[in-house]
């Protein structure tokens, strides 16, 4: 048995965290990923899913991992957009991100998960938990972005700058996962 979720019955964020002398003028951000296909396919206990790496979009500001609306302003999002678009994340050159599971299995109340993500034209084994959180499996995964070759936007001679470390977040509706 087979569960397709997308952006109409799960979400993705992708959490980022400033750095460098001036992180003060910075702010950490909540972004979105708008476009992609998580495929569950129970019997098999397999994961496979598919990002569109061109639809992530700042929600916004956040602070201690909590959003702070009113702080970016328009211009200040289309141009973070921009740069994730063209400096960060390449999504012309590189516009999909995959994830393929080789291992799914129970651990406590969720579910310990194995895979490979194929990010920004290179692969890495990637280990991470899933949890049930209410009516909803959380799975929160870190990623070292030079890992994947991706070199963390700074600007001012780095004096401001992204941590290398960012967490992706993603949320799926428990009731109708059940893989035990």
């Amino acid at each position: 048995m087979s569960i397709q979720f997308d952006s109409t019955n799960a979400d993705c964020f992708v959490l980022t965290y400033k750095d460098g002398a001036l992180s003060a003028l910075a702010h950490d951000l909540k972004l979105q990923v708008t476009r992609f296909e998580v495929d569950i396919d129970v019997t098999a206990r397999s994961i496979k899913a598919i990002f569109d790496a061109r639809s992530i979009h700042v929600v916004g500001a956040c602070k201690c991992g909590v959003s702070v609306p009113g702080v970016l302003s328009p211009r200040d999002i289309k141009e973070i957009e921009e740069n994730i678009e063209r400096y960060v994340i390449k999504s012309e050159v590189n516009p999909a991100i995959r994830f393929e599971s080789s291992q799914v299995k129970e651990e406590g109340d969720g579910f310990g998960v194995v895979g490979v993500l194929f990010l920004h034209g290179r692969s890495k084994e990637l280990r991470f938990s899933v949890c049930s959180e209410g009516a909803r499996l959380i799975a929160r995964v870190g990623l070292h972005q030079p890992d994947f070759g991706i070199r963390p936007f700074s600007t001012m001679f780095g004096t401001l700058k992204i941590k290398p470390d960012v967490v992706v977040q993603i949320s799926l509706p428990a009731p109708q996962l059940c893989m035990r």
